[in-house]
Parts: structure tokens; sequence; C-alpha cells
């Protein structure tokens, strides 16, 4: 589930001149002072870092084809090119790209985890749960999930992954991220429908699912 802030809806007027607006965008506080929103901008292959709230474009960094997603941290920022099948790591301390890590089939979402120091990238093409040391800057792992592997939710302790095996998934795959750096798949879940998107509640006790084939929302015990 992609979190929009609330302040990015000021950015839009500025960047909507050259009509190049990505869905996927984060607030961050640049020196401990003024908040700071990225925003991939797909058709120009670029990050960009928008002063808040002015709009001012304070920065404009270079990304491998298509970016489409993008998580931050309080140091990182992890950037997604679907096509290019790259993720890029930026360091949010000085704005500018440190790594650009490469070998996916078709990457797609990132998220990371509660510690801070692993990242995580679903690739729907080879059906994995892609982990990255954000120190070590570095993949480090790769763990089957299932085919289409695409959106996913951690819970509140940061012990498990549910990640939806498709935009209509079937699927739902339940990963033990206990160990952040070892992830484990533990089972699958029916999710009763085409699931798309998910979240978990803020008790972590249950799991909210949206789905493309009804008006709905599936509300799923977490059984551990």
């Amino acid at each position: 589930l992609w979190r929009e802030p609330f302040c990015v809806k000021r950015v839009l007027p500025v960047l909507a001149a050259a009509a190049l607006l990505a869905p996927a965008s984060q607030a961050r506080t640049e020196g401990g002072g003024t908040p700071v929103a990225l925003v991939t901008a797909e058709t120009m292959n670029e990050l960009l870092a928008i002063s808040l709230p002015d709009g001012r474009v304070l920065k404009r960094l270079r990304m491998p084809p298509d970016p489409e997603n993008v998580e931050a941290s309080d140091r990182t920022a992890m950037v997604v090119s679907t096509l290019g099948a790259a993720v890029t790591l930026v360091d949010l301390r000085r704005l500018r790209v440190v790594k650009v890590l490469r070998g996916f089939g078709s990457p797609h979402i990132p998220l990371i985890g509660r510690d801070g120091r692993f990242g995580y990238v679903t690739d729907d093409a080879r059906g994995q749960l892609v982990v990255i040391d954000l120190e070590r800057r570095r993949v480090t792992r790769r763990v089957y999930v299932g085919y289409g592997a695409h959106h996913m939710a951690e819970d509140g302790p940061g012990n498990w992954l549910w990640i939806a095996l498709g935009e209509r998934a079937r699927s739902i795959a339940v990963v033990d991220v206990s160990n952040p750096a070892r992830p484990r798949l533990s089972r699958h879940v029916d999710p009763l429908g085409s699931a798309h998107d998910l979240a978990f509640s803020p008790e972590s006790a249950r799991v909210w699912v949206t789905y493309g084939d009804r008006s709905q929302v599936g509300v799923f015990s977490v059984i551990t």
C-alpha cells in the first residue's frame, strides 16, 4: 500500500507543467530542517528532490529507465526502475546517487524494513523477494515467494511480510522477516478473490486486502 504524504499535493502544480509526474513520492526532512519531497519522473528518467512547501526543485538525479516507486528512510532512498531492471540507492544527506543495483527481472515495489538497514524489493518476473543491505549497498539474498510478486506490507514489529502475487493475485505469500537479513517463506494465503493491495492494521493483528474484481475490502486475521 503506497503511503503518499499529504504535502505532496502542494508540489503537483509545479511539476504538472512538464506532465512528468509519477505515482510514487515520499517526503523527508533535509538537514533536520526543510521538508523535502522525492518524486519520480518516469518519462524523464529522473528523481526530483522538491523543497516543501514552496515547490522549488532542489536537485534532479538521473535514474535508469522508467523509475516508478520510491521508498525512503532517514538516510537512504530506494528507487525502483521497472523497465531498467534496476534499483538505485540515493544518499539523502547529500542528495546523490551512491549505487545502481542491476540483475533484476522486473523489480516493482520497494520497502525498507523496520530496522532501517535492510530493504526489500519484489521482482514480478522472477517471483522473488530481493534483500538489499543498505549499509553495504548490495543484494544479499533472493527468496522465491511465487511468480508475480508485487505489492507488499510489513507488520508493526517487523516480523512478517505479506506479498500479493500479482496485481490480481489469487495467492498471498507470507514471509517471516524476524531475521531481516534472511527472510523465509512461511506459507501462502488464499485471498478469496483477485487481491490487489494490502496493509496491516495499526495493531498488526489483521491484514486489509483490496481487490481488483469487487468493491470490497477483505480483512484477514494474522495467525503466526
